[in-house]
């Protein structure tokens, strides 16, 4: 991102009691736009496990429904794929990590389609979100608030006002720092969030709240520099 000017604003007040108050994952319909919600998932690439046809790696819940995980982190799905070759090697060398955009893991769950998908955080970013908030459950995202208006922390992007949601607490604790520095008076207001991203997700698909469209999913260090490599290699 280019010359961040940080500002707080307050508002998408509203959005953070909609945000932590939606615990299911029902993708029934969009209340955003499709392009608004296609703008905001589908720039996230993640990850499965998949054999050499494409098939996604699956194991059976107690419910007796097929999961497959989908790792936020690309060399966590490789970590386990390595682990999985301890006891079976024969089954790991059939392996591959497959990437796959967001948007399309959301609509394939829209589509009733016979294999479940439950995400896999980040290595260290639940106990990271657990300090910020006891007991968290869901793959964590982090954004911070000004206690003084209520609002979330943005920053200005090409001239326009985003809402940053980040995969990795200490790019935002790094942001943080930054405006604290410029504006000490406002250190002791600021408060950082932990939010899943399944409660993300499920409020693009349910809420009207035209804020939502200011939320920007910030890539993680692995998963930039992952999407840089595939730019460098189109031609």
């Amino acid at each position: 991102m280019k010359s961040l000017l940080i500002r707080w604003t307050a508002s998408l007040g509203i959005s953070l009691g909609i945000l932590l108050g939606m615990g299911s994952q029902n993708f029934a319909a969009y209340a955003l736009p499709d392009g608004d919600v296609e703008r905001i998932l589908s720039p996230i690439p993640v990850f499965i496990v998949t054999d050499a046809e494409g098939k996604p790696l699956t194991a059976s819940s107690q419910e007796g429904e097929q999961v497959a995980g989908v790792f936020i982190s690309r060399s966590d799905a490789q970590s386990f794929i390595t682990n999985l070759g301890t006891n079976n090697p024969d089954l790991a060398r059939q392996l591959q990590v497959s990437p796959i955009p967001l948007i399309q893991i959301v609509r394939q769950a829209q589509s009733q389609s016979s294999v479940q998908f439950e995400f896999v955080s980040m290595r260290g970013q639940v106990e990271a979100a657990q300090q910020v908030q006891q007991g968290f459950q869901g793959t964590p995202l982090f954004a911070a608030k000004a206690e003084s208006t209520g609002g979330y922390l943005s920053i200005t992007v090409n001239d326009r006002q985003v809402i940053p949601f980040f995969f990795e607490k200490q790019k935002l604790d790094a942001l943080v720092n930054r405006f604290t520095q410029q504006n000490p008076n406002l250190a002791n207001g600021i408060k950082v969030q932990a939010i899943p991203l399944e409660s993300v997700i499920d409020t693009l698909a349910n809420s009207e709240e035209e804020g939502l469209k200011q939320i920007v999913l910030v890539l993680s260090d692995e998963s930039l520099q992952y999407v840089r490599s595939l730019q460098q290699q189109t031609p």
